[in-house]
């Protein structure tokens, strides 16, 4: 007497998905199928002997008996030995949405560029904690910015400032540059500090460039008292930054 059958393979719960199956007979292809439920075909002879398979990331199609948990089973049966299939437990993963979709969902409704950018800052403190912002929009001159938004203690009053694009800071955005850092003396993050309003110690700042059409449209400045902002925040308002010239050249599209 055979002892008892053990499974020929764990059908814990897995994260990633395992390979699932199309099985054809030349006429009818069903699937996508776990490997679990294929063999249990196979086992109750629901899957004929010359079907093919294939896994659905192969570009070609095999022969039944190529697959190895397949041949597997058909090695114990053949044995005579007892064979035990248990199901898969799989579900396949709810879709991952993308960074900012709420908020490319607004500027694809804003109807005109400073209410996208006005969106961009909310968005930009929300998620990085920044006690104060300003968005600094350039003119058509090229050589000077506007505040076009802002907010935190202080900040308000710089609205409408006109700004001269000719120092490092804008230097460096129009080269695509980002900055995250605690202010010092001198430097460009300095730069930011001052501009960024009345606050007691600013001890991060950060700055991200809206690049539009390769030609820089506009430069996010966040800070906050606090601390210097973590990396985790700093790449979030990278991506965002992306995010929202996305939005302002569909923006300027219907135009």
């Amino acid at each position: 007497m055979h002892p008892a059958a053990k499974p020929l393979w764990n059908s814990t719960f897995v994260r990633r998905p395992p390979p699932l199956w199309y099985v054809t007979n030349g006429d009818v292809t069903v699937g996508p199928v776990t490997t679990n439920l294929l063999v249990r075909g196979v086992l109750e002879e629901r899957v004929p002997e010359d079907c093919l398979v294939r896994e659905r990331r192969w570009n070609a199609w095999r022969r039944l008996e190529r697959i190895r948990e397949v041949a597997a089973v058909k090695r114990a049966l053949s044995r005579r030995e007892p064979v035990q299939i248990e199901p898969t437990t799989w579900k396949e993963p709810a879709p991952v949405e993308p960074p900012f979709a709420a908020l490319a969902s607004d500027l694809r409704r804003a109807p005109e560029p400073i209410d996208a950018l006005r969106l961009a800052l909310d968005a930009a403190m929300r998620e990085t904690g920044a006690f104060v912002g300003a968005v600094h929009r350039r003119l058509p001159t090229r050589r000077e910015f506007v505040t076009a938004c802002a907010s935190g203690p202080g900040a308000l009053r710089r609205i409408e400032e006109v700004l001269d694009a000719r120092t490092p800071l804008f230097e460096l955005a129009s080269s695509g540059g980002t900055l995250c850092e605690i202010p010092r003396p001198g430097a460009t993050s300095d730069e930011v500090s001052h501009r960024l309003g009345l606050l007691p110690s600013c001890n991060g700042i950060a700055m991200v460039p809206v690049i539009c059409a390769k030609h820089l449209y506009a430069v996010i400045e966040l800070g906050r008292p606090d601390h210097a902002f973590r990396r985790g925040d700093f790449e979030k308002l990278v991506t965002l930054s992306g995010v929202v010239s996305n939005g302002l050249g569909m923006i300027q599209n219907r135009a």
